[in-house]
Parts: C-alpha cells; structure tokens; sequence
C-alpha cells in the first residue's frame, strides 16, 4: 500500500516495512502494549505520520547506526535512541551544513525527492531531535508480548547496533548483514573488528532464524528476501578471505575503496556476498 507517497507493506503479522526511496527500509514491530520504529529512512516525507496510521500504541524510535539516510527523519520525533558512538554522526547532519550537503547529492545519486519542497525545509531548520537516549549492548525493550533486544555489533559505523525479536525469532540488522556488505562508507570501520562483530551474531544464530536488513531485500524474482543465519558465517570467511590482489575498484557514494567477493564465487549469484573495504581497513 502507498501512504502518502511511502511504500507500506506488512511482512510479518506483527512488523511492517516502510520505505520512502527503492533502496531503503524503515522498520515498524507492533507489540500488544507498544511498537517499536527502526530507522526513520531519509525523511523526504511524514514519516511520523505514517508510523501514527498504522499504530496507536506508544512507540520507541530507535536507529541502527547514523548514517543519514537511516536518521533523516528523526527530527520528526520528540524523542530517539542511538549508541553514544554514532551520536555526533548524527547530530552532524542536523547542524553541519557541508554535511547536509553531502546528504542532497546522495539524493541525487540514488534517485530520491522529497515528496514536497516543505520537508526539505522541515529538515533544514528542524535541528536534532529534543531527547536523544543512550543504546548500550544488551538493553532490552518490552513490548508487550514481543521482547527486543540491542546488540552492538561495530563495523559498519562505531555505533552500528542490531535489534533482536527474542519472541518471533528475527534480527533485525541495519547495513550489518547483506550479501554485498561494505566498510567504505563514512565512519567504517577495521575488518577486523567487522569480524569480531559478525561472530558475536553468529555465536547466536540459535536465537533467530531470518536477518533482516536495511537494504538489499529487493531480489527480481524473489522480492523481499531475508537472509539465513548461515550468510553471517559466509561473511565472516569471506572477510577473513580478504586479498587486495583479488579485488576490484569499488566506489560508494561517500567513499572509493575495493570489493572482495567471496573465492570461487560470481558477483550477483543469488548465494554470493562480497565485501566492500578500504586497504588501510585490513
């Protein structure tokens, strides 16, 4: 369904996806007593109220990392929940404009217009959101019948964290897990410490059955399309596997580096993940 100019589509009978580019996922898990909202996307619309259509429970607003295309709209809300380590990336992109800037020119670069002129505006005079909380690793949200927990996992950017429904089964990622995962972007980190951070998940993967991502869901024929836990462990050896002799030129919107994709694999093979790095990551 269309809201307003989102895209709204109910994944599972609690969680909701809502999308305001092609490329990007916002999360909304609606529990008996509360909801909760994961990433607020790039804020080219209301994003408030199209979480407010699908729910009147209270809500959470939480954001798996900093990157703005992820808390675009946070300004949106009266209060959010970000890991202190991604905070000033955050608040950055409410108050440096040589920053606001690189944001448009992502705009650009991928596609994306805001629905109307006045929520460019909205952004631009808005500043951070009033009540900014802490995430810390293991911190745990009561919903009602559904129980969500953060989990740290540095990387992607210092402050990246995943969330996990403990009672459906489901971890929901950010730009952590995804066939063709990267490190390039702003504030990446070492692949060592992506490592570190994809086995800490994979020490789990009794406790959830499917990853979801941010991105990257949207296969031609498949369609949405969560990963299985075992695409942790493909990472982690792929990144373990890492040789700039057998990499090629990668370049992200905000940054150049180099692809790795996993030995004896094909790049866009259905099953295949590669990794995005920049040499002084290794």
């Amino acid at each position: 369904m269309i809201m307003k100019d989102y895209e709204v589509k109910k994944r599972f009978d609690h969680v909701y996806s809502i999308s305001d580019c092609p490329a990007i996922y916002s999360f909304l898990i609606v529990g008996s007593k509360a909801a909760m909202l994961i990433d607020t996307g790039c804020g080219v619309g209301d994003m408030r109220k199209v979480v407010e259509s699908l729910t009147e429970k209270p809500y959470i607003v939480v954001n798996t990392h900093a990157h703005n295309d992820h808390v675009g709209a946070n300004y949106q809300f009266d209060e959010i929940f970000i890991h202190p380590a991604d905070l000033k990336l955050m608040l950055d992109l409410y108050t440096d404009s040589a920053y606001q800037q690189e944001f448009f020119d992502l705009f650009d670069e991928y596609g994306i217009h805001y629905f109307e002129p006045k929520y460019k505006e909205n952004f631009l005079k808005a500043g951070p959101p009033q009540k900014i909380h802490e995430l810390f690793d293991g911190q745990t949200f009561d919903l009602g019948n559904i129980e969500i927990e953060a989990i740290h996992v540095p990387g992607h950017t210092p402050g990246s964290v995943a969330f996990l429904d403990k009672t459906n089964r489901l971890l929901f990622n950010g730009d952590v897990i995804m066939r063709n995962s990267s490190l390039i972007h702003l504030t990446g980190m070492s692949v060592q410490t992506y490592i570190e951070s994809l086995q800490k998940l994979w020490d789990r993967r009794d406790e959830f059955d499917l990853t979801i991502a941010s991105h990257g869901h949207r296969h031609p024929k498949l369609g949405f399309r969560p990963l299985e836990p075992i695409y942790i462990k493909k990472l982690i050896d792929c990144a373990s596997a890492i040789d700039i002799n057998h990499s090629v030129e990668k370049i992200e919107v905000d940054g150049k580096g180099l692809l790795f994709v996993e030995p004896r694999k094909t790049l866009g093979e259905i099953d295949t993940v590669a990794i995005g790095f920049k040499p002084d990551q290794l």
